[in-house]
């Protein structure tokens, strides 16, 4: 990409410049997490959300647009977002390892057939998204990792069913950006799926 004097036109071309080269690099899996996430809602399980830093507050809009509507009215689609009950965070942050905040939400609430998204902050450690995609396998969940090449490494972890949508290098700030356009993707397409209009 030429360099751009004007910041904000600077900022503008790195916004659509990193979203099309994560449509490039992710095409396939974007289709594979669609997939995963619909199986989920059409067996009747529901989808758990977490994300560390600012991430967090990414999941709670996707929750929002599931509980609510994306493009369409349809009925309201099962989604929870762990970070927002902060009476439940700052107890299990009391009593236990500040890692465990999600893995113990999931290992109470997660069943057998019901997915876990987990969204990397690109800018800041998730230690404690590890153990929530350990403790959603163990309860034999779906996994999807929504991430960024400056987040946690979750290959060690993640299984041969489970999704990582890894971003290509970026700023933190052009990740988090291109973080919300692909769960706003993700949920546009799920109901589109779900209700039969595509």
């Amino acid at each position: 990409m030429d360099h751009i004097e004007d910041p904000l036109q600077s900022s503008v071309a790195e916004h659509v410049d990193l979203a099309y080269r994560s449509l490039d690099l992710l095409y396939e899996e974007l289709y594979n997490a669609i997939d995963v996430l619909t199986e989920t809602l059409l067996s009747e399980h529901r989808i758990l959300v977490c994300g560390s830093g600012v991430a967090s507050a990414l999941g709670q809009v996707f929750c929002a647009s599931l509980l609510g509507q994306q493009e369409i009215e349809r009925p309201a689609l099962p989604a929870i977002c762990l970070s927002t009950d902060q009476t439940s965070l700052g107890s299990i942050n009391d009593h236990f390892d500040r890692r465990e905040i999600y893995s113990r939400q999931i290992s109470a609430l997660g069943q057998p057939g019901d997915c876990l998204l987990a969204i990397a902050s690109p800018d800041i450690g998730s230690d404690y998204l590890i153990p929530a995609v350990r403790a959603a396998q163990s309860r034999d969940m779906r996994v999807l990792v929504l991430s960024a090449q400056s987040a946690e490494d979750f290959s060690a972890v993640l299984e041969e069913s489970d999704v990582e949508l890894q971003l290509p290098e970026s700023s933190p700030a052009r990740a988090l950006e291109c973080q919300l356009m692909l769960l706003n993707i993700l949920s546009s397409m799920l109901e589109k799926r779900m209700f039969g209009l595509i």
